[in-house]
């Protein structure tokens, strides 16, 4: 029985003198600088999406592999989408528009409609099986591309990206003003 009772005793002290941090479940998102996948879906700049997706590209067959329509109003966006070019015209001199999503051979097309307006909206292109060096040249002319939208968050990330320019150009803009 002392046996027992000294072994007891021998696990139980070293377990509890042990340094070493023991996570008990759900314990790992107390830790600073961790959090859930939740979390990736904060939108820093929610806006007005407008989805030029023109039956004669490559962009609804692309967007077809994405909920990107959920994806974009869980991350807070408002979200809208086009087929052809008269309702594009329509809704863009109903709504105001922070960004407009198009297939790469439409964005000129779409650029040329939106220098009339006064406050026009980003375009983010994208591109599908592209190289790296048609990639550079596409960037060239929009700053930024979405290349192939195969993940959600890489979707995400790009629109992020084009908006946070938008904002950083409109900012200079006012200092400019002032």
């Amino acid at each position: 029985m002392n046996q027992r009772f000294a072994a007891a005793a021998l696990v139980f002290l070293s377990v509890v003198s042990s340094r070493s941090d023991l996570l008990a479940c759900g314990d790992k998102f107390l830790l600073m600088g961790r959090g859930t996948r939740f979390q990736r879906f904060a939108v820093r700049h929610p806006a007005a999406i407008l989805v030029y997706a023109n039956a004669a590209s490559s962009l609804p067959k692309a967007l077809s592999n994405l909920p990107f329509e959920t994806m974009l109003r869980k991350a807070g966006h408002r979200v809208a989408l086009v087929a052809d070019s008269v309702e594009l015209a329509r809704m863009l001199q109903q709504e105001k528009w922070n960004l407009v999503i198009v297939d790469v051979a439409d964005g000129r097309a779409v650029s040329s409609l939106l220098s009339s307006q006064q406050m026009s909206p980003v375009v983010l292109p994208v591109v599908y099986n592209v190289t790296d060096n048609e990639v550079a040249q596409v960037k060239k002319e929009y700053r930024f591309v979405l290349k192939s939208p195969a993940k959600s968050q890489s979707f995400l990330d790009a629109i992020d990206a084009a908006l946070a320019l938008k904002e950083t150009s409109r900012a200079s803009d006012a200092k400019s003003i002032r």
